[in-house]
């Protein structure tokens, strides 16, 4: 395999993505046995985790068949949840509950092309699969599912909605071109942007609510100022891959005992980093503040 055909086959993994989903199996972790010791099932529960994100985005690749990208290979997609099945099922039986639901949501979200109602929904749909990833993760450690674990899976379902509508947001003009069924191709930029502070919203008030904390949810309400105030959907789509990857972070500090303010601080400098990097007057900086969003908020 030549070098070209290796890193088109691996960007069909959402490298980008693993710290993030890694992080939502520490949470589980934490939220149950209270320490950040690791021990093989720890491995067992991270290569499973891993192995079903690796089958939903190879199938994915290979349901759109886009050109420009490697078509993966089916049988290493059915391998890689084999083995997430597997790994699940030597510490769990009721691992396969959430292993097989969220097969039923990816084969659901790979519809939101071809039916319209799967198209406005498919956030919520991305979603609900990001929290069967989260319940499955949980289930290598305990027995039962309580009502802590539930409010963690909220959490999780919500800041995954809003990332996937943030995506939606980025390819607004694309998908436009092709007349595809997405929240903001069907009601406009103006509307996806209400529905995304809404979501974060609730995620800001169940961490208040729930941990009585305020800081936990600091990258959100950032977060809610650049979808409000910023017009690039390539940046803010960066920006909350960042965003939960951070909120996790939070969640496992908060979890532990620990501080917050160091990771908010880490965050923010990211944030500003991001956001305003690209706007500074230089020759070698694209101009992002006039792109992508800017022709659609009109709608």
């Amino acid at each position: 395999m030549n070098k070209s055909i290796f890193i088109s086959n691996l960007m069909n993994l959402r490298p980008y993505s693993w710290a993030d989903l890694l992080f939502i199996g520490l949470v589980a972790k934490v939220s149950v046995e209270k320490s950040f010791s690791f021990d093989i099932k720890d491995i067992a529960m991270l290569i499973g985790l891993l192995s079903l994100w690796y089958f939903y985005n190879l199938l994915l690749e290979w349901y759109k068949a886009r050109e420009y990208r490697a078509r993966p290979n089916l049988i290493i997609a059915f391998s890689f949840l084999a083995l997430g099945i597997i790994l699940g099922l030597i510490y769990s039986p009721l691992t396969l509950i959430f292993s097989i639901s969220s097969v039923f949501f990816v084969l659901l979200y790979l519809l939101k092309n071809k039916v319209t109602i799967f198209g406005i929904s498919s956030p919520i749909v991305r979603g609900i699969i990001q929290s069967q990833y989260y319940l499955y993760a949980l289930l290598f450690y305990s027995k039962n599912i309580s009502n802590a674990d539930i409010t963690l899976s909220v959490l999780i379902f919500l800041m995954s909605a809003s990332r996937a509508l943030i995506g939606d947001l980025r390819d607004i003009v694309p998908d436009s071109k092709t007349n595809k069924n997405t929240f903001p191709v069907i009601f406009g930029v103006q509307a996806a942007i209400v529905l995304i502070v809404i979501l974060f919203l609730a995620s800001i008030i169940i961490f208040i609510s729930a941990f009585q904390n305020y800081l936990a949810g600091f990258p959100l309400i950032l977060m809610i100022i650049a979808v409000m105030a910023y017009k690039n959907g390539y940046v803010l789509h960066q920006l909350m891959i960042i965003a939960t990857t951070f909120v996790s972070v939070n969640l496992i500090a908060l979890l532990l005992g620990d501080s917050l303010i160091l990771f908010n601080l880490i965050f923010l400098g990211i944030f500003t980093n991001l956001i305003f990097y690209p706007l500074l007057s230089r020759k070698s900086n694209p101009i992002f503040s006039s792109q992508n969003l800017s022709a659609k908020t009109k709608d």
